[in-house]
């Protein structure tokens, strides 16, 4: 996977690290929000995103538009207008990605329920509390990093992890 930051590598590292979206979750969000959105560039300047909406994309200068149509992740600002205002562009090797899987998982992790666990550490919705006011995930059973002598949480604590981020009243599919 290649990495390309341009000449506006420092600008990266003074965004907030943005939430991954689909072209219908960005035409939802405000001006001046910090966003990662994938899709491939099949024309130059324009970002065909994983859920079939066109983004126009300013690269300021700074990067350029990929030659192929490889799969890519921009890193960036919505700017007025719909534009994006990329920082950052994160190339993928091709032939690498399910880009219908890739939609899916953005479109799961937008999900009230699961909201929580997909947020920027920091972000509005890692810092909501739940419907009885207590921070989302309070009662989870601990999780450690993994060792030769980590214990896996056992079946009652796994359960019990399930029950309170997804009761099954809450889960809704089309």
């Amino acid at each position: 996977m290649d990495v390309s930051l341009g000449s506006g590598a420092a600008h990266v590292g003074a965004l907030p690290v943005g939430e991954r979206m689909n072209y219908a979750q960005y035409r939802q969000v405000g001006d001046g929000t910090s966003v990662r959105i994938a899709g491939r560039f099949f024309v130059k300047g324009l970002l065909t995103t994983v859920d079939g909406g066109v983004i126009v994309v300013d690269f300021g200068g700074a990067l350029e538009t990929p030659q192929d149509a490889s799969f890519v992740e921009v890193l960036g600002t919505k700017a007025p207008g719909a534009e994006l205002h990329a920082v950052g562009l994160v190339k993928f090797a091709p032939g690498q990605v399910d880009e219908a899987l890739w939609n899916e998982a953005v479109k799961l992790a937008q999900l009230p329920q699961l909201r929580h666990l997909f947020a920027p550490i920091g972000g509005e919705a890692r810092a909501a509390a739940s419907d009885d006011g207590a921070p989302r995930g309070a009662g989870l059973a601990e999780t450690q990093p993994l060792t030769s002598e980590t214990q896996p949480l056992t079946e009652d604590q796994l359960r019990a992890n399930a029950a309170l981020l997804c009761p099954p009243t809450q889960l809704e599919f089309e």
